[in-house]
């Protein structure tokens, strides 16, 4: 069946096209460029927080949980999507990299490192 446009599928989507945007502008191709396993929102303004999550993802396993806000990644400091996705598309799969994330309901941000996922497809 069709996907409907806003919904979860038609969302993630629309992200892996984002992060293949980036990756492709970085001179990388699908194939080759890191992901995390998340969906992200912008809210409120400047504030990038996961809305979903893949289970077993590479942000799964770091301990990220829908509602984290994301704070650093790779040492950028993140405040948008788009910083995300070119922090991630400057990334290699595989790679070990830094996250700094605030977890949902707390105001103690968490440092770790995470192995980022690879594939070209989220």
């Amino acid at each position: 069946s069709p996907t409907r446009v806003g919904s979860p599928k038609a969302r993630e989507f629309v992200a892996a096209k984002r992060s293949e945007s980036e990756a492709t502008q970085a001179g990388r191709t699908p194939a080759d460029y890191a992901l995390l396993g998340i969906e992200t929102v912008e809210s409120p303004p400047g504030t990038v927080v996961v809305d979903t999550l893949l289970p077993s993802s590479p942000a799964s396993v770091g301990g990220i949980r829908p509602g984290d806000k994301i704070i650093s990644l790779n040492g950028a400091s993140i405040s948008t999507r788009s910083d995300l996705l070119r922090s991630l598309a400057k990334t290699k799969p595989s790679q070990l990299i830094p996250i700094i994330f605030m977890p949902k309901g707390t105001s103690s941000p968490v440092a770790t490192h995470i192995v980022v996922g690879g594939s070209g497809r989220n």
